[in-house]
């Protein structure tokens, strides 16, 4: 369990540093994007590794793991975009909105992480959702 948690620290630090990539240079954002969506689903696939041990599985056990696939399916949206409109950011054709849009971004998905590092968070779930939605609306 210890080489588990000392993995998840690795896989945050690889997830923070994809979009801190995608923030600083809009050049960049698909190779931040892809590190931060690697992460997410290195960090889902590490956070399911204890439930391997249980006799019986059951699907209520799998719902504390909605809010990081939450996450996990707005990153690779924002890694969908950013492939869909790469050709522009290269040639650094970026406009004032998309750099609000991507500082923003970075905010919201920013708290989303601490939220699902936070073990004691009992309404983690409805406060990850909260700020998806919100940042959807963006």
């Amino acid at each position: 369990m210890k080489n588990v948690a000392y993995l998840s620290w690795i896989t945050y630090a690889l997830i923070i540093s994809g979009y801190i990539v995608s923030l600083a240079s809009p050049n960049a954002s698909v190779i931040g994007y892809s590190c931060v969506v690697v992460g997410l689903f290195s960090l889902i696939i590490l956070q399911l590794v204890p439930l391997t041990h249980k006799p019986q599985l059951s699907l209520s056990m799998f719902i504390p793991y909605v809010p990081i696939i939450v996450v996990l399916g707005l990153s690779a949206w924002l890694l969908a975009i950013n492939i869909k409109y790469s050709t522009q950011l290269q040639k650094g054709n970026v406009t004032g909105e998309y750099k609000t849009f991507n500082t923003i971004n970075f905010i919201l998905m920013l708290l989303q992480l601490i939220i699902l590092k936070m073990n004691t968070l009992e309404y983690k779930t409805a406060a990850v959702s909260f700020i998806a939605s919100f940042q959807l609306i963006v």
